[in-house]
C-alpha cells in the first residue's frame, strides 16, 4: 500500500508486487468499506508514505491508519525520493503520484533496496521524553531573545548597563546619552520584557531540576545510559541527556556509518569527470547532536588532551586555526561512535 500526505492523503494499493491496483482519494465511508474488502483480498502488508512539509505527519496517519484490521503487519514506512523527469511540461496530477509510488514500493520488494529509504519511527513515549530536552532549549532560546530585545531598546538611547534584579528601580533613575528622561513608554516596554525575561528564567530551573531528579531517582535504561555518559570528563548531563534521548535509547544503529549519516556527519564528495572536491558533511541527520557532537569535540580536546582521539586530533590537524575546525567535525563524528560503543559495550 502507498500513501501520499499533503493536506488531503490518498493511498493506493496492489494485490502483489507486479501489478498495480486502484487508486484511492479521501477518507469517507465509501472509502473505509473499498479499503476493507481489499485489505481482505491481499496478504503480508508493506506501507510506503510521502509527506511535504509536516514532519509529524507520519505517525499521524498511521495512528488514523489503526482502526484498520491488519495494520500490525506492517513492515516498513517508506519516503519517496523526488523522481520529476527533465522535460518542460510534466503530467502532475494526483493519480499519477500515487501510481509512482506503488512502483517505488515494488522496486523495493524486488530486491531494489536503495529505490527508496525505510524511515524508523519512534514510539509515542519515545518520541515524548524527547520534549524535556527540547523545551528547556526554546526557553534558552527565549532567555537570549529578551535580553536582546531590552539592550537593543536602551542602546538606541545611548544607555549601556547589564540587567540585574535592580533593573526596575535602576530604569527610574537613568536617563539617555544626552542626559534627557527616558520615555514612560519606553520605561513601561522595559519593565513588561524585564518580567518576561524573569518568567523564563523561573521556566528553565524547573526542567533542571526535575532532571536532577529524575537521574538520582529513575532506574530505566536511559538514566543508566545518561550516568555513564556524565562519568567521562567533558561530558556534563544536559550533553548527556540530549544524546540519550535523542539517539542511543530508542534507536539501534548497525554500523559506523548508520550512525553519522544520522547525526549528518558524513562527507559529501564530488567527483564528476576533471572536478573533484569535498562539500563538507550531509547535515542531513539530527542537528541537535551535530551540533552537540561538534561543541563536546572542543570540550574533549579541552578535558581529556592526552587520549586517544585528543593525541589523533593534534597530530593530524593541529597545526592552523583553518585545519581545526575542518578537524574538529572529523572529531565529533569519531568521538559518536566511541561514544555509542561505551553505551553498547
Amino acid at each position: 500500500m502507498s500513501i501520499e500526505i499533503k493536506g488531503r492523503w490518498k493511498k493506493g494499493f496492489a494485490h502483489d508486487v507486479h501489478t498495480l491496483g486502484s487508486v484511492y482519494m479521501g477518507a469517507d465511508e465509501y472509502g473505509h468499506d473499498r479499503w476493507g474488502t481489499t485489505r481482505s483480498e491481499m496478504g503480508e502488508l508493506v506501507y510506503q508514505l510521502k509527506y511535504r512539509d509536516d514532519k509529524s505527519a507520519i505517525s499521524k496517519i498511521v495512528d488514523l491508519l489503526g482502526r484498520y484490521k491488519g495494520l500490525e503487519t506492517m513492515d516498513a514506512i517508506i519516503p519517496m525520493p523526488s523522481t520529476n523527469k527533465h522535460r518542460k511540461r510534466r503530467a502532475k496530477t494526483d493519480k499519477v503520484d500515487v501510481r509512482a509510488l506503488l512502483r517505488l514500493l515494488q522496486r523495493y520488494l524486488n530486491g531494489e533496496r536503495k529505490a527508496v529509504s525505510v524511515v524508523k519511527i519512534p514510539t509515542p513515549d519515545e518520541e515524548d521524553q524527547r520534549r524535556f530536552n527540547r523545551e528547556r532549549e526554546r526557553l534558552i532560546k527565549e532567555h537570549s531573545a529578551h535580553i536582546a530585545r531590552i539592550k537593543s531598546l536602551l542602546i538606541q538611547h545611548g544607555v549601556r548597563t547589564p540587567i540585574g534584579r535592580n533593573f526596575p528601580e535602576w530604569l527610574e533613575t537613568i536617563g539617555d546619552g544626552l542626559g534627557n528622561e527616558l520615555g514612560p513608554n519606553l520605561k513601561t516596554e522595559l519593565v513588561r520584557e524585564y518580567e518576561r525575561l524573569q518568567l523564563v528564567k523561573r521556566q528553565i530551573k524547573e526542567p533542571r531540576q526535575e532532571q536532577k531528579r529524575r537521574i538520582k531517582e529513575e532506574k530505566t535504561k536511559a538514566m543508566e545510559q545518561i550516568i555513564t555518559l556524565m562519568q567521562l570528563r567533558g561530558v556534563g548531563p544536559q550533553s548527556s541527556w540530549i544524546l540519550v534521548m535523542e539517539f542511543f535509547v530508542w534507536r539501534k544503529f548497525k554500523n559506523r556509518r548508520e550512525l553519522a549519516a544520522c547525526a549528518g556527519l558524513t562527507p559529501t564528495p564530488y567527483d564528476s569527470g576533471s572536478s573533484q572536491r569535498e562539500q563538507g558533511i550531509s547535515k542531513a541527520g539530527s542537528r541537535r547532536v551535530r551540533s552537540l557532537m561538534v561543541e563536546l569535540g572542543w570540550l574533549w580536546l579541552r578535558y581529556q588532551p592526552d587520549s586517544k582521539l585528543s593525541r589523533w586530533f593534534h597530530s593530524r590537524f593541529g597545526i592552523g586555526k583553518r585545519f581545526r575546525r575542518v578537524g574538529i567535525v572529523a572529531l565529533a563524528r569519531k568521538l559518536l561512535i566511541a561514544l555509542c560503543i561505551a553505551l553498547d559495550g
